[in-house]
């Protein structure tokens, strides 16, 4: 009978201790998952949804490298915030002096302005979607401050922990994206195609789109964000692989639900020549060819996308102008203890609601985002390797050989697809 009892404590041990062990990892994991998510933000749909629509499956391959780009720079940043402690603005501030730093925080708050912009207009449309299907009539103007102020008022009074389970959950949700994908009927042989192989002839419009593409999963806000949560954390050097396994899973799932996107555009507007802007664009276009089912599955995507994505972008605001300051910083403090850090989210939350009232278009938002962004992601990723490199800093867990050559190839082919980006802008906009 002891000896019955003895075994069955050891096997309960055993339970309970496996049970934390899983525990801990997804609790070690949530930044990696949430940041990768984060890049299917609201100007993010917009951009793989119009290549799609224009290039079909010929555009594929620009975002699986995309996605291979994101596996090397967020696998440097989550070391980077594991070992050093330090967010990249800090980083930044030390490296080059408080001037460059200041400049450099000024660009990076610009971006997240004008992209919260496009995020807040994000949510309000999907629920005036979703309110439509529903036969109730909700208007954009009367939407957009309920939602900022809720989003707000939750970022502000929740903890840690209960936001980084919601917005994991919200990343999950995404995943509808996929079942949409599926009622489109694609051809399997056609996708692996425009994945591998580069079908389209490489006129100045496609690469275009191919920069488009790829600055929009290579959001500068995810690495910025992705480091000061580590850092906010305290993630411990011993549970670094469980956070670069975070990280890998994160963007597999950005890049499962990105594939999707691109795949319902492919095969829904790409055959009839439906240009599109927008995701409320894609959602209303689906009604005729697939249904509302699709339709409200895809605007629900649409919500999660833009209530995760702005969630992200303003968090990340928030860390680097304190960290910047060197005040208290985290979503796990107080407002008394985190004023300025709070303060920050909450110019972002006023900064994209005036805009919007004041008449300044999502579109208009996700221009100027994009433009500013481009302009940007090759100095973080300048950044990124430059303290990723420093065996000072990150001991035996700087980049090694082949990182290295991998991380500036990256930072030129980065280059080069901003100065293509940004000739088009110069083309499109100039008198």
């Amino acid at each position: 009978m002891k000896k019955d009892r003895s075994t069955r404590r050891v096997v309960g041990g055993r339970r309970r201790s496996r049970l934390r062990k899983v525990k801990h990892f997804l609790w070690v994991i949530g930044p990696g998952i949430i940041a990768g998510a984060a890049g299917n933000d609201a100007g993010s749909i917009g951009s793989l949804a119009s290549g799609g629509a224009l290039y079909g499956c010929s555009i594929l391959w620009a975002l699986l490298l995309s996605l291979i780009f994101s596996y090397f720079i967020q696998d440097m940043c989550v070391r980077i915030g594991v070992v050093s402690r330090k967010g990249l603005i800090e980083h930044a501030r030390e490296r080059y002096g408080f001037k460059v730093g200041f400049i450099f925080l000024l660009v990076f708050l610009a971006v997240n302005f004008a992209t919260v912009i496009a995020g807040i207009a994000g949510m309000a449309a999907s629920l005036e979607l979703l309110a439509w299907v529903a036969g109730l009539y909700f208007p954009y103007t009367i939407l957009v401050p309920i939602l900022t102020f809720c989003v707000w008022l939750f970022l502000l009074k929740e903890g840690y922990g209960p936001i980084e389970r919601v917005f994991s959950i919200v990343s999950l949700t995404m995943f509808v994206y996929v079942v949409v994908a599926f009622m489109a009927n694609p051809s399997p042989e056609e996708i692996i195609r425009g994945s591998l192989w580069i079908t389209e002839e490489l006129t100045f419009d496609y690469l275009v789109y191919v920069s488009a593409i790829i600055g929009a999963t290579i959001s500068p806000y995810m690495q910025f964000y992705l480091v000061s949560a580590i850092v906010d954390k305290r993630v411990r050097i011993r549970d670094l692989l469980s956070e670069r396994v975070g990280s890998i899973l994160g963007i597999t799932i950005s890049g499962i639900q990105a594939f999707a996107i691109v795949i319902v555009a492919a095969y829904v507007l790409f055959p009839r020549g439906i240009i599109v802007e927008t995701a409320k664009d894609v959602a209303l276009s689906l009604v005729p060819f697939l249904g509302f089912s699709a339709f409200t599955l895809f605007a629900i995507g649409f919500f999660s996308s833009s209530l995760n994505g702005t969630g992200v972008i303003i968090s990340s605001s928030g860390y680097s102008f304190s960290e910047f300051f060197g005040v208290e910083r985290g979503l796990s403090k107080r407002v008394r203890e985190a004023f300025t850090f709070y303060l920050m989210f909450t110019i972002c939350f006023m900064i994209g609601y005036g805009a919007l009232i004041l008449g300044i278009t999502p579109i208009q938002a996700m221009v100027y985002s994009m433009v500013i962004s481009f302009i940007l992601s090759p100095m973080v990723v300048y950044l990124i390797l430059r303290v990723a490199n420093d065996s000072e800093v990150m001991g035996k867990h700087a980049n090694n050989f082949v990182m290295k050559i991998v991380g500036w190839a990256i930072f030129v082919i980065l280059l080069l697809l901003d100065f293509i980006l940004l000739m088009d802008v110069v083309i499109t906009y100039m008198p």
